[in-house]
């Protein structure tokens, strides 16, 4: 019986491989872009991409601009890196994402790099209304109850 925490032994059938491969790049629901070991973009997913209508062009350009290039030069020596990053696109929308990069590694060398973008801007605008909300809430109630106190000062004399 087989341990369900180790992973299957490889297939020996390589075209298999690739096809699972390319099957997990296509339909992950992040954007992952593979990158060279200089961060020139190889290959992007269009998973959420094509919705936000981001080009390969435009996703170089954002990570040229953002400070990933030192997080970038930490994988290249072989240390996965999670950070997260705010990218300005073209249309002046900012996004903010967080970024995983991870090494690929063919023969146990660092040959290309992955990065997986998770764009969590509608979670950070959601919570940040939250807190905007309880702060408003708090103000109400401090609000209501100092205006209790003014209209009815003999309230807290006769107490």
């Amino acid at each position: 019986r087989r341990d369900p925490r180790r992973l299957p032994a490889p297939s020996k059938d390589p075209s298999g491989c690739e096809q699972r491969y390319r099957s997990l790049f296509q339909n992950y629901p992040d954007t992952i872009v593979l990158f060279d070991l200089k961060g020139k973009c190889l290959q992007v997913n269009h998973a959420k991409s094509n919705l936000l209508n981001i080009s390969e062009e435009i996703w170089v350009g954002a990570f040229n601009e953002t400070a990933a290039m030192d997080h970038f030069q930490q994988v290249i020596q072989g240390k996965p890196q999670d950070f997260e990053v705010s990218i300005h696109h073209y249309n002046s929308r900012v996004s903010d994402y967080n970024v995983t990069f991870v090494p690929v590694l063919i023969d146990k060398k660092i040959v290309e790099i992955f990065g997986i973008f998770q764009d969590f801007t509608e979670k950070k605008r959601t919570e940040e209304l939250a807190r905007k909300s309880e702060k408003l809430e708090i103000v109400s109630h401090l609000a209501a109850s100092i205006s209790h106190e003014v209209r009815n000062p003999l309230t807290v004399a006769n107490s």
